[in-house]
């Protein structure tokens, strides 16, 4: 057997995943009393590894003492496709919540969305649906 020339020296560069951006678009599409449904938008770039769930960061500004929540919600398609939605319950009626959302991949989370309040002194009236869907607590829709 012969031997042959080497061939020419190759390199190859990996990228290393990193957490991914930030979710868009965080609106609420109905409001109840004590519920209120949510939507976002998956991140454009998820970092080179894909979005596995969202933090839902839920705090009370109303009454400053109210515990923040903290809720961990999965992807509705493989790929985070977007939009997302969420069905918020358990809120307390004439009450005002800054609610976030985080990407989260096996890398990190994303920095938050921009704060949205919800206010749920509405009269007992509701945008959207008269009554909100039945289903547990923080239940998708």
């Amino acid at each position: 057997m012969g031997e042959s020339e080497f061939s020419e020296e190759v390199t190859i560069e990996t990228a290393q995943a990193t957490e991914p951006n930030s979710p868009t678009a965080l609106v609420q599409l109905e409001l109840w009393n004590t519920h209120a449904k949510l939507r976002w938008v998956a991140p454009l770039e998820d970092g080179g590894a894909e979005v596995t769930s969202y933090q839902v960061d839920i705090i009370g500004v109303t009454n400053p003492d109210e515990p923040p929540r903290q809720l961990f919600v999965e992807p509705l398609l493989p790929g985070g496709v977007p939009p997302q939605t969420l069905l918020l319950d358990g809120l307390v009626f004439s009450h005002v919540y800054s609610v976030t959302v985080s990407a989260i991949n096996f890398v990190g989370a994303s920095a938050p969305t921009e704060a949205l309040e919800i206010y749920t002194f509405r009269d007992g009236n509701c945008i959207g649906d008269p009554e909100p869907p039945g289903g547990e607590s923080f239940d998708r829709d």
